[in-house]
């Protein structure tokens, strides 16, 4: 005999389902990795790699070329030594327009910091030279600092999508010292604010 019931029946049993639930309060229901901090540390052992040569459109340098690269990455290892294979690979942007520093002299670019971290010296690295040293680089482990900042929300009216304006320290309730980070917060601007993953930067291992 079947002890399959109908809700109906099953409510009018009296049996207690008080404690069942389907899901945990703290489920997200897509992928997000926990924030680097303290033991969570994530390994990036390769990143598939991408340039695309450009030409700088506002400012005062307009039309002085550059490199935008984008990195990809797939997998990484986790504190455990385990791989994490992403359903959805992160991507990251970097590229050679050159900056300012307070307090230091000349200029620096992203692509030259993700370069030194992978063990080259950027000062020696020009044209072919570079190009040549962003293939190297992407087969070297390398740490990836993972962050969070918000899921982009579609304007109805508009077709745009927010852009990123969430740190991780805005997800975080507890201290710098003993994070406790949530999926979700509340901001009086933007209302619910979820959390999306990304990689904030490459670290020397």
């Amino acid at each position: 005999m079947s002890d399959y019931i109908t809700p109906s029946e099953l409510l009018n049993s009296g049996e207690d389902v008080t404690e069942i639930m389907t899901e945990s309060a703290d489920f997200v229901p897509y992928e997000l990795l926990e924030p680097t901090h303290g033991e969570v540390k994530y390994i990036s052992k390769r990143r598939e790699t991408q340039v695309s040569q450009r030409n700088i459109k506002t400012g005062n340098r307009v039309g002085e070329p550059f490199l935008s690269i984008k990195l990809v990455t797939s997998e990484l290892e986790d504190p455990s030594g385990e791989m994490i294979t992403l359903d959805r690979p992160i991507q990251t942007y970097i590229n050679t327009i050159q900056f300012s520093q307070k307090n230091r002299p000349g200029t620096t670019s992203s692509a030259s910091s993700y370069l030194l971290e992978a063990g080259f010296s950027p000062k020696e690295l020009t044209g072919p030279d570079l190009v040549e040293a962003l293939d190297a680089a992407a087969n070297m482990p390398l740490e990836a600092i993972v962050g969070w900042t918000n899921r982009g929300v579609k304007n109805e009216e508009t077709g745009e999508w927010t852009k990123d304006f969430a740190v991780t320290k805005n997800f975080n309730q507890g201290t710098k010292e003993e994070p406790n980070y949530v999926s979700e917060y509340t901001s009086e601007e933007h209302g619910a604010v979820k959390a999306k993953h990304r990689i904030v930067a490459f670290r020397r291992v």
